[in-house]
């Protein structure tokens, strides 16, 4: 899907749904790169947004009930000023199409760099978690009751990583990045 089908589909479900909640026709689309979520409802600015990761690695089923499921807070937020995914939420996702389900599975790209502890004398990698971005200031950082774990921790690209577990790149080439 591309961004011009995403504005095509939602000012359809706006326009099949502007007799019985005609607030919605105030509300924008908007698109930005979230990561962790596929969309997200702003009553501040009655703006309905979407990850352009989402609309790229998903069908168009499921960014349809994304887009859906954003219509049905914003509706709720404009009826009862209320964000959550309570009954009322659930009781107007379900009225106008969408899944009345607070999270869903959806496809997003892998993180390019993995957080890990570094043993050299073992030539052992821990991983500790996945990430988009890195901080710059990881060697001042320990793990949470962890302290001797302070100035082991690195970043390594995702699939370095992978051909490090693999056994297809040796501990001495991985590009350790502090």
């Amino acid at each position: 899907m591309n961004r011009d089908e995403i504005k095509k589909l939602f000012l359809q479900e706006v326009d099949n749904l502007s007799s019985e909640f005609p607030f919605l026709s105030r509300w924008l689309l908007k698109f930005d790169n979230a990561k962790k979520r596929a969309g997200m409802c702003n009553a501040s600015t009655k703006s309905i947004h979407i990850s352009s990761h989402h609309y790229l690695n998903n069908s168009f089923e499921m960014v349809k009930d994304t887009v859906l499921h954003e219509l049905a807070h914003a509706i709720t937020f404009e009826l009862y000023s209320d964000l959550t995914h309570g009954e009322r939420w659930k009781s107007i996702a379900v009225r106008i199409g969408a899944k009345p389900k607070a999270t869903a599975k959806f496809n997003l790209p892998h993180p390019p760099w993995f957080l890990v502890s570094v043993c050299y004398i073992q030539k052992s990698i821990l991983r500790i978690a996945p990430r988009y971005r890195r901080n710059k200031n990881i060697v001042n950082y320990f793990l949470k009751g962890r302290p001797s774990t302070k100035g082991s921790l690195y970043y390594v690209k995702y699939e370095e990583l992978m051909a490090f577990e693999n056994g297809v790149l040796p501990f001495e080439k991985l590009v350790l990045i502090s």
